[in-house]
Formats: C-alpha cells, structure tokens, sequence
C-alpha cells in the first residue's frame, strides 16, 4: 500500500487490479502500452489522459511525458482539474492538445463534499461549492454570479482547452439563466459535459438537453447506446 508513484516500474509490472474485493489477473497497464494501442489504432481515435495530482509536477516529469506522447502527436488529450499543469504544459508544447475541468473551483453541493479532502470546501451564497470571494455574498443573480465565475475561471488556462464539466452544472447554470456552452463556443472554446449513462433516465434527459445547447461532447460509460438514445454517431 501507499503511493504508486514512489514505486519502480518493475514492482508496479506485478501489481494486478482488483475485481470486487479480489485480485484480478489483469495487470496494471503502463503509459506507453495505451499509446502503442493509440498509435496501432486504424481510426483517429483520440485518447484522453487525465492528470489527478493536486499539486505541481517538476518539469522534468513533464517534460518526459511531452517527449513521450510525441509519435502520437495530435490523438492524445491531456486534461486535468489542475490548471497550473494545464498551463505547463501549454508553455512546454503549445501544440499539444490539452483539457481542463474546473471541479477544484465551483461544484455542486452535495451531502458529505466537505470531507472529500479537495477544493473547494465551503458552499456560497449562491448554493454552489465555491470558495472564490464572488461567493461569499449575494450581489446579483445567480446568472451574472455564473457568469462572473465563468469569465474568471476562462483566463486560467489556455484559450485552445476543452472544458470537461459536470452535466449537472451545465444543467443548473442554464436553469438560473446563463448557458456556459454558449459563453464557451463565443470564446472559441469546445465543451465535454461529463458522465452522462443511458441507464438512467434522468441523464438521458439532460443529455438531450445539452445536446440540443450544442455541447461539443458528452462523456459516458456507454457510448453506442448513449448514441442510439441521443441519434447520432458512437465515437469513443
């Protein structure tokens, strides 16, 4: 037990997932076998490789994981909720693709957030997750609050991002009168709205809602049915 990361290659080659409490006899994949699938793929598939750490990378690391991804240049995504990695590696590779999601910074309320043990803690005025001063108060609509929110949150990374947000988010700011897709699009941003499954009814629905906002993507755990549902083509 303890953090993956502090392991040699060789010991965490003999690490297998577990499947519901057991040990499976599937290993832990490593970075550059998922680029080798990538690069075999013979569709343009794109992968998305989401970056988890709460804190800053050394350049270095950053620096050999730009390295890496180079003979798939163009079909892998980096993304992260950190957008000070989003703006490293920006200012490593200006070319390459990059995403941010801004969960660390305004989420919905939800019973037990306080203890996650991330960002943000408190709930503001305006019954979001949000620990920025806009927060603190009522001062105006819930609209011009989001929309605030939004033009501070935008000069965090840079402008050729995808922005990954919660479904749910996208759904309650178009209930208070302000629709981010359509903030985003005039930006000249793209928007992913994530995770939206078919199996449940209430997704679907706002799945179809966002999708008649003109959300650019939707993040699901099922796709072809997602799309069956949603009437266009599968691509994941």
């Amino acid at each position: 037990s303890g953090p993956i990361e502090a392991l040699p290659a060789g010991q965490v080659a003999k690490l297998h997932h577990l499947w519901q409490g057991e040990p499976s006899d599937v290993p832990v994949g490593f970075l550059d076998e998922a680029l080798q699938l990538v690069k075999d793929h013979p569709h343009p598939v794109e992968l998305q490789l989401d970056l988890k750490p709460y804190r800053p990378l050394d350049t270095q690391a950053l620096a050999r994981l730009v390295e890496r991804l180079q003979p798939v240049n163009g079909r892998v995504r980096v993304t992260s909720v950190g957008d000070w990695l989003v703006r490293h590696l920006y200012a490593l590779d200006p070319d390459l693709p990059l995403g941010t999601d801004p969960l660390l910074y305004l989420d919905l309320s939800w019973e037990g957030a306080g203890e996650r043990g991330a960002p943000p803690y408190r709930e503001g005025a305006y019954g979001y997750l949000d620990d920025h001063p806009l927060a603190s108060r009522r001062w105006g609509s819930t609209a011009d609050y989001l929309a605030a929110r939004a033009e501070a949150l935008w000069i965090q990374v840079p402008p050729d991002a995808i922005w990954y947000i919660n479904a749910r988010v996208l759904g309650r700011a178009l209930d208070a009168g302000f629709d981010w897709i359509a903030d985003l699009h005039d930006r000249g941003a793209q928007v992913d709205a994530w995770t939206l499954d078919p199996d449940r009814p209430e997704k679907v629905a706002l799945a179809q809602r966002l999708a008649r906002q003109g959300v650019d993507r939707i993040t699901t755990n099922n796709a072809p049915a997602l799309a069956q549902v949603l009437g266009v083509p599968a691509l994941y």
